[in-house]
Formats: structure tokens, C-alpha cells, sequence
């Protein structure tokens, strides 16, 4: 499947930063560092995170993807009525569709879904490579990345939009991942971030702020 090939232009190597990843044999490798990534049905796997917590958060969603929807109730008629009535509405009214759009933490992709209705372009990210399968089995996912929001695989200013629904919660180092997104956005770029855990809880909250001020 050689769907990672139409991304080419917005990668960089996420070892050593070079802007420049060439494809083949269904490989990525960066002629700067030598180092070489795989691919897996299309997917490019440009994550490699260090930190155990977030290795673990990585397997966990691996093996968790097949129950996802239904298990964590994001398919469930709850979910799926906050996606349709609350987030989609939200989206559209700060996306013009002519936008090109990355998504961290897309997951199966229910959310990516919706905003490829609403942008020009979106490409879906996630730390677990069985959510992006799984998402593109179901529900059409076409251009996706398994990467690491604190160490985006992607070139400065390649996003006009940068969209986090419940991701930056489960980010280890939270300053790291803001900065990232501000590096990836084009000036005058957008970050929306839509996030439950902030919402529903005051720390969360007072965190946010403590590390989107580091990040500046």
C-alpha cells in the first residue's frame, strides 16, 4: 500500500530532524542519520518513544484497538452523540475546509473521520499502530502516522491546524507536545484542543495552563 508515499513532503525524520525521508521497498530512511523506518499497511512507524510511560501507553491501546470503540464508550451512543453534536459543531465553526489538518492521539479515527468532511486535508496520528489499522479498517482512515506527539515526525509549519480531543492528558511530558504542535503549525496556525480530563478535573486544569505557559 503505498499511501505513505502522498506524505513524503511533510515528514522529517523524527532521530535526528533532517527534513528530507526517502521512500522505498516499502521502508523510510533519512539520508542524514541512516537510520531507516518500517511501514505497515501504508502507515509510516515514525515513533519510537523512550520514555516507558509512554511505551506503555503505546501497547496498551495496541492490544486495547479491536474493543476500543465499545470498551471505552466512544462508539457507544454517548460518544458518538458528543462527537456529532458537540465536537463536529465546535470544529466547524473555527475550520474554514480549506485547511490541511493534523490530528494527534487520532485513534480509530471517529473524529478524523469527521474532519476530513471540514478541511482540505487531515492526517491522523496515533502512538498505537493497532488504533490507525483498526481505524482505517473501519472507518476509512487514508493518510496516518504512528508517531509521538512529543517528538512529531513532521516538517515546521506544515499544518494549518493542529487538533488534540483527549490527547494531551495522556502526554508524558505536556510542555514538549505544545511546542511540537506550535513547531508543525504554519504562522498564524491553529492548536485546538478539546480535552475532557482538563474539563472534568481542576488539577488537570491548573496543569494545562502551568504547561502551555512553559511552551510559549
Amino acid at each position: 500500500d503505498p499511501d505513505y508515499t502522498r506524505l513524503l513532503p511533510l515528514l522529517r525524520c523524527p532521530a535526528c530532524g533532517a527534513s528530507t525521508l526517502a521512500a522505498g521497498d516499502g521502508r523510510l530512511a533519512c539520508p542524514g542519520c541512516g537510520a531507516r523506518f518500517a511501514t505497515a499497511d501504508g502507515i509510516p512507524l515514525l515513533a519510537a518513544p523512550a520514555d516507558p510511560t509512554t511505551s506503555s501507553i503505546a501497547s496498551y491501546y495496541d492490544a486495547a484497538a479491536p474493543a476500543y470503540e465499545q470498551g471505552h464508550g466512544i462508539g457507544r451512543p454517548g460518544g458518538a452523540w458528543a462527537i456529532r453534536e458537540k465536537y463536529v459543531p465546535w470544529l466547524r465553526a473555527r475550520l474554514t475546509g480549506r485547511e490541511r489538518v493534523l490530528e494527534l492521539g487520532a485513534g480509530t479515527g471517529l473524529l478524523t473521520r469527521a474532519l476530513a468532511k471540514m478541511s482540505a486535508e487531515v492526517v491522523a496520528s496515533d502512538l498505537a499502530l493497532g488504533m490507525l489499522r483498526f481505524g482505517r479498517e473501519r472507518n476509512g482512515l487514508e493518510l496516518a502516522v504512528v508517531a509521538d506527539a512529543e517528538r512529531l515526525p513532521f516538517r515546521d509549519a506544515s499544518f494549518d491546524v493542529v487538533v488534540a480531543k483527549n490527547a494531551l492528558s495522556y502526554c508524558v511530558h505536556k510542555d514538549r507536545a505544545l511546542a511540537e504542535a506550535r513547531r508543525v503549525l504554519v504562522p498564524g496556525g491553529r492548536l485546538l484542543l478539546i480535552d475532557m480530563n482538563y474539563v472534568l478535573y481542576l488539577p488537570y486544569h491548573l496543569l494545562a495552563l502551568k504547561e502551555w505557559r512553559k511552551a510559549r
